[in-house]
């Protein structure tokens, strides 16, 4: 039982620091996204500008934009499940933030029934004695 406690103990004393890790890997991979964004969309102005140069313009127009959709459509795809990641991670927190709370809450309300437990004991034992003490 011991070593179920002092596993708990540490279980709960690194939940905080695995919580700023993950936000740290959310930070990071936002960062790569947003860098990938911008090399697309740098790539896709150099392809523009180059098209501009050929004879073919519309069509080669057509081509960079297809790329550069294709390119961003990916990580739109890596940013959705990113949120979607983060979005569960928070929803968890609070699910168990609450249930912290609500188990401190429901402590409580079971030490106050037993308190008024104990008293309407005391008050039907107290009754008890002055029946018997009134009986001849």
């Amino acid at each position: 039982m011991k070593t179920f406690t002092t596993l708990l103990l540490a279980l709960f004393a690194a939940w905080p620091v695995q919580a700023q890790a993950q936000d740290v890997d959310v930070q990071v991979e936002r960062q790569r996204i947003g860098a990938e964004r911008a090399a697309a969309d740098a790539a896709f102005e150099a392809r523009e500008k180059a098209c501009y140069g050929k004879f073919g313009v519309n069509d080669c127009l057509d081509a960079a934009r297809r790329r550069r959709n294709e390119a961003v459509a990916d990580l739109r795809r890596q940013e959705v499940a990113l949120n979607d990641a983060e979005r569960k991670r928070r929803a968890a927190e609070r699910l168990q933030d609450i249930d912290a709370r609500a188990a401190a809450q429901r402590q409580q309300q079971a030490a106050e029934r037993r308190q008024r437990a104990l008293v309407a004991q005391q008050e039907r034992e107290a009754r008890a004695v002055q029946k018997a003490g009134k009986r001849p």
